[in-house]
């Protein structure tokens, strides 16, 4: 898929949700497990009015200080990241990458032909 997008797919037959995200992180997508539940929304503050608590000052600090974008501001909201998907299983949501760029190395001439 090409273009600016984040998704959720559920296929009823075998009752598995799929979210995903593309791969420049300009759709954001960010989850949260609460109380047994799972939620998802487009804007980490939707969680936070479902119920996610906010981080404290320290959290605050180690988020804004290291420019962390596996974090937000409040405790146990997470994106899920650029370029990668998730798949909500017993014990948590499965996080994997689809895409990355893959360049071959000076002189590694596999899958690239000098013209």
């Amino acid at each position: 898929m090409r273009g600016e997008y984040a998704f959720l797919l559920w296929d009823e037959r075998n009752r598995l949700l799929f979210a995903g995200r593309e791969r420049f992180a300009i759709k954001p997508l960010f989850y949260a497990e609460r109380n047994g539940r799972l939620m998802l929304a487009s804007e980490a503050k939707a969680l936070r009015a479902a119920g996610a608590p906010p981080v404290g000052r320290a959290g605050l600090m180690a988020t804004l200080g290291m420019g962390a974008m596996d974090r937000t501001l409040f405790y146990g909201v997470s994106p899920i990241p650029p370029a990668h998907y998730g798949i909500p299983q017993a014990g948590g949501v499965t996080i994997r990458q689809y895409w990355d760029f893959d360049y071959p190395r000076e002189g590694d001439s596999a899958g690239w032909t000098a013209r």
